[in-house]
């Protein structure tokens, strides 16, 4: 008896060389251990502990209370503006830097320039401004010239 290949018994013998007729064998005898085997099941998801997930929310939402009364410590001022601070002349100045940078369309490293160019000694050490203002100029000088 062949060991193998198997054949689809649908499988008319005329549809099969020779060869191939010599060493089959009908697929009702093909060892039991080559069949292929039915899909085996697949195991339900775990399920999920929802008391345990409800805890788990209230400790990180104490956590994130914690941490924000100790690091943060508090509200910022109202009269603080974030996005808009006085060293960059407010939003009633008409040279603040973001709308000349949007009225120029300038790219990152040309708005960078004009920011810290006009913001020089407003915040802190102009000359550090001014470092800055020129370490972006560079930048885009080497951009350009790379183009």
């Amino acid at each position: 008896m062949p060991i193998g290949p198997w054949v689809d018994p649908a499988l008319p013998d005329s549809a099969l060389p020779d060869s191939v007729r010599e060493n089959t064998q009908p697929w009702s005898e093909r060892p039991q251990n080559l069949r292929p085997r039915a899909p085996t099941e697949v195991a339900p998801p775990p399920a999920v502990d929802f008391e345990r997930e409800k805890r788990d929310a209230e400790q990180l939402k104490k956590l994130m209370e914690k941490f924000e009364s100790e690091v943060v410590r508090g509200p910022v001022p109202a009269s603080v503006d974030q996005i808009r601070p006085d060293h960059y002349g407010g939003p009633d100045d008409p040279f603040e830097p973001v709308k000349i940078i949007h009225a120029k369309n300038l790219n990152f490293n040309l708005g960078n320039v004009i920011k810290y160019v006009l913001r020089a000694g407003l915040k802190g050490d102009a000359i550090e401004d001014l470092k800055k203002a020129l370490t972006y100029l560079q930048f885009e000088i080497d951009r350009r010239s790379k183009e």
